[in-house]
């Protein structure tokens, strides 16, 4: 959304990290699609987001909204085109009164991602420079196909070892789990929820202590690689209970990857509204719950194949990158969207 409202050079930089060669109009689809994919619900309060649903399995939630401050007034060409495009619209905001301010927009993460984060924002965050804030949430709800077992007490081999709850699932080759491999490198197994719209990947370094380096590694190729449908057969298999919250600084991550000008006083947003303003602070939070049931989340070219016969193991006991994704219906094999990615250390 803020691409929308960019020109020039602060445009194309957005561009050239979220569009890769992209046009603005395809990369304006791409986004827009992505969220329309996502049925209209109302949350209360007059706080609308879409959530795909099926059968109450498998639920993803989509909240867009824009804070603004009494002083300033969004172009009425921009409003029109994020209600269109993102079902998104704005409301005004007093961040004088800091406390006021924060706890409007916590409350409207908080019903947007089911409670599980509760603020994104402190009224300290807010000052007299503070114009705008842009809220995009996420939350994601999903039950196993087959519910894990109990949990038990496991080493888990990060630096330092600790003692942590993991469960495990025997299931046999009817059940159709995706396991790929690279040798030497990695092992990934992909985790149907019910319904098969959308599917955990954990993919597990070889080493031990390889986490950094499948990270460096992973790009697309590698993404279709973990991805692409094989049979586990008979597999036991022991993955950790994840809770975790965790909180990024998107300015200092976006200037890494080339987004400059948005976050300095030549930012132009002049698509956005009129005067000289700019980003101050960007921040990404997010939270994610994997148990028994399933989860609750709010944010080399060749692969190769297992032997068929005896029983298998996955043991996530070590640093792993996981990621949670969605599919077009229940019988797609290749994934739409990235919902979630993230690590476990």
């Amino acid at each position: 959304m803020i691409h929308c409202g960019a020109n020039n050079k602060t445009a194309e930089q957005i561009a050239d990290v979220i569009g890769r060669g992209k046009d603005g109009k395809e990369i304006l689809q791409y986004y827009s699609e992505f969220v329309k994919r996502h049925k209209l619900q109302d949350v209360g309060s007059g706080t609308k987001y879409r959530s795909l649903v099926d059968e109450e399995s498998v639920k993803v939630n989509i909240a867009i909204k824009i804070f603004e401050s009494q002083s300033i007034s969004l172009l009425p060409e921009y409003q029109n085109l994020i209600k269109d495009k993102f079902d998104s619209q704005s409301q005004k905001v007093n961040f004088a009164d800091k406390v006021a301010a924060a706890t409007e927009i916590n409350y409207f993460i908080r019903n947007a991602t089911n409670g599980m984060i509760k603020s994104v924002i402190t009224p300290d965050e807010i000052n007299q420079n503070t114009d705008i804030a842009l809220i995009n949430a996420i939350h994601f709800t999903g039950i196993w196909e087959q519910p894990f077992e109990d949990r038990q007490k496991k080493i888990f081999y990060s630096n330092p070892e600790r003692e942590i709850d993991m469960m495990k699932i025997f299931i046999e080759a009817e059940a159709d789990w995706n396991l790929t491999y690279m040798e030497n490198e990695w092992h990934a197994l992909g985790i149907p929820y019910k319904s098969r719209k959308a599917w955990l990947y954990i993919i597990l370094p070889t080493k031990k202590d390889g986490l950094n380096e499948l990270i460096k590694k992973f790009d697309y190729e590698q993404f279709k690689n973990v991805t692409t449908r094989d049979e586990s057969n008979k597999l036991n298999v022991t993955i950790p209970v994840i809770e975790t919250e965790a909180s990024l600084d998107l300015a200092e991550n976006l200037k890494k990857l080339g987004i400059i000008d948005v976050f300095k006083d030549n930012c132009d947003l002049s698509k956005m509204l009129q005067g000289s303003n700019k980003i101050n602070k960007a921040v990404h939070k997010a939270a994610i719950k994997i148990d028994e049931k399933g989860t609750e989340a709010s944010a080399a070219t060749v692969t190769y194949q297992f032997a068929r016969s005896a029983p298998g193991f996955f043991v996530a006991d070590h640093p792993f990158l996981y990621m949670i994704t969605s599919t077009e219906n229940s019988v797609s094999t290749s994934p739409k969207d990235i919902l979630f990615m993230g690590t476990f250390c």
